[in-house]
């Protein structure tokens, strides 16, 4: 029987990761984290950043759930209720930067919330009074976050439309026991950063 390299390294690393995949992951992350015109040429930063690199990439490949859509560069909690924070994030369904067109997704930790997530964006950079509604939908819909103990991306995501262009946003998430609410008054509430690139 023939063995590509990928399934010897498997067979010699036991299931772990080897070189060859730290090799892959360093240079995954690397190509997010440093812009292009900027890359180091020098040989001493390279070796200052690739064991942070290669732990960083190690994280972001034991922390990724099969259950999270698009990239694992979410969008994380920035305020609102403190014991929301890092309870929901945003992906995109790509695996480039969100964009018009994308699939919203939320990622939804239910042992920290539940209930009907509601949820409306406005634009922070460059500065808009408009805001737009994502959860209850016009018929009055919001998917019902149920109870549990772990993280989970909802099937009912938004299409980001035209309405949203390129910007940075602040995304208010609320949680409701009854029923949807369009009031952000109501209910435990988070705020979550979202970029959405041209």
């Amino acid at each position: 029987m023939a063995y590509d390299d990928e399934d010897l390294e498997r067979l010699l690393t036991r299931g772990s990761l080897g070189g060859a995949s730290y090799d892959r992951i360093e240079a995954s992350v690397m190509g997010r984290v440093l812009p292009q015109a900027r890359r180091p040429r020098s040989t001493w930063l390279w070796a200052s950043v690739l064991p942070v690199a290669a732990a960083a990439g190690l994280a972001l490949y034991l922390g990724t759930s099969s259950e999270t859509p698009g990239d694992s560069a979410g969008f994380t909690a920035k305020g609102g209720d403190a014991s929301l924070t890092g309870a929901v994030e945003l992906a995109c369904s790509s695996d480039r930067p969100c964009r018009a067109g994308d699939t919203l997704v939320f990622v939804v930790d239910t042992g920290v919330v539940h209930g009907y997530l509601n949820a409306s964006a406005q634009r922070i950079e460059p500065e808009s009074p408009e805001r737009v509604r994502f959860f209850p939908t016009e018929k009055g819909d919001s998917p019902r976050v149920e109870s549990g103990t772990g993280t989970l991306a909802l099937s009912q995501g938004v299409r980001l439309g035209q309405s949203l262009g390129p910007g940075v946003y602040r995304v208010d998430i609320w949680f409701t026991d009854d029923a949807p609410s369009p009031d952000r008054g109501k209910g435990r509430a988070t705020s979550v950063e979202l970029r959405v690139e041209e």
